[in-house]
């Protein structure tokens, strides 16, 4: 019985990420579309650790990704408020509810000092995604290359641990 509750579990999480997403290293770059994205930096804030200019009340953190977007597409890619909404996600254990959700980066919250305009072909620029949330582990940065239906992205790579 317990075995069975195991992969029930298991089968849950993969179907709450996403059925097709592939895991890949940290700093590896995904090259499933025109936009191909490599996570170069994780810096994570909390009521603890304090980052400036990114500080947090005592219930909550911040996860700040420095990633390269590097466009090989033959036409410019509009990179806006929603690229960044639309095709990143981290995924995360909440420490209140004790389950696995996503969180993306607040438009509401905006501007942030991220890269936004039209990416050229073949031009890359380095560029940050800032996500708060409530207390838990952030276990995974996700990512569609397209823009993600619901909790559906292409790649994933696992946070890297301080």
């Amino acid at each position: 019985m317990k075995n069975t509750l195991t992969l029930f579990f298991f089968l849950l999480m993969i179907g709450c990420t996403g059925s097709e997403t592939s895991e890949i290293a940290w700093g590896e770059t995904a090259d499933q579309s025109s936009v191909h994205v490599t996570p170069l930096t994780f810096r994570n804030g909390s009521y603890d650790n304090q980052i400036e200019k990114f500080e947090v009340i005592e219930f909550g953190q911040v996860a700040i990704i420095e990633f390269e977007a590097a466009n090989r597409s033959e036409t410019p890619v509009i990179i806006d408020r929603d690229f960044y909404y639309g095709r990143f996600a981290i995924l995360m254990d909440d420490e209140i509810t004790g389950r696995e959700h996503l969180a993306r980066m607040d438009l509401d919250l905006f501007p942030f000092d991220v890269f936004t305009g039209e990416l050229q072909p073949d031009e890359k620029v380095e560029t940050s995604l800032f996500i708060y949330t409530g207390p838990g582990e952030i276990m995974n940065l996700l990512y569609d290359g397209e823009k993600a239906e619901e909790n559906d992205y292409a790649v994933n790579w696992s946070i890297p641990k301080p």
